[in-house]
């Protein structure tokens, strides 16, 4: 039995990173754009693989052509750019050039990639970190940059939601993470503390759609 679950992974710590990025709103934050991959450099443990045939469960990473506006898709090659391709945020990180592309992050284009994940099957999960409204539904003195951001996670949520009528997941997971900032990378464990409660109820849905499909009660959208 195979399980895809797209989403986007948040870092559990770093004791390596400099001030700018654990003070992202910081002058000096905006002063210089980041390196994306210093940052996952930064953030992955020892040990990890170099390369994606170094892997023993399949990782499809997608990013953004910023030349050609198109989606780009990694599954070979290297890990770590591709890897900070697919997180290189416009105008915080630097674009990664990497294979013949200059990379920003996947979600300009495809925040929830769920036609990636439904390929060869069983489950198809999605887990959608985009937040929603419900923090800021009557805030009314936004800063320039929360305008910045807002709209680009409104731009994701349409994107997300067109995403989910092509390729309906069997499991649709979406943490409650609203009033974590884009740029708050230095509260990541609250993130995670955050998760664990959506964490136990994931689990008590997938054990239901495991039984059912080991019964054949139900039949699952993703691909054989």
């Amino acid at each position: 039995m195979k399980f895809w679950a797209p989403c986007a992974p948040l870092p559990e710590n770093c004791g390596q990173c400099s001030c700018a990025v654990w003070a992202p709103f910081s002058r000096t934050a905006y002063r210089c754009r980041l390196d994306a991959t210093s940052i996952v450099d930064a953030f992955i443990p020892p040990g990890f693989p170099e390369e994606f045939k170094d892997l023993k469960v399949p990782l499809y990473v997608v990013a953004t052509d910023f030349q050609s506006w198109h989606q780009v898709v990694f599954n070979n090659g290297q890990l770590r750019s591709a890897i900070a391709g697919s997180i290189a945020i416009p105008t915080l990180f630097k674009p990664v050039s990497y294979a013949n592309h200059l990379l920003v992050d996947g979600g300009v284009v495809n925040p929830l990639p769920l036609d990636q994940a439904d390929i060869d099957t069983d489950f198809l999960i999605g887990i959608d970190v985009n937040g929603d409204p419900s923090e800021g539904i009557t805030k009314t003195d936004h800063r320039a940059l929360d305008i910045w951001f807002g709209s680009a996670q409104i731009m994701m949520h349409s994107l997300t939601a067109h995403m989910m009528a092509a390729y309906p997941p069997d499991v649709y997971v979406r943490p409650h993470v609203a009033d974590f900032g884009a740029l708050e990378y230095w509260r990541a464990r609250e993130i995670i503390s955050r998760g664990d409660a959506d964490k136990e109820r994931f689990k008590r849905i997938l054990d239901r759609k495991i039984e059912d499909y080991i019964a054949e009660r139900i039949p699952v959208t993703g691909s054989k």
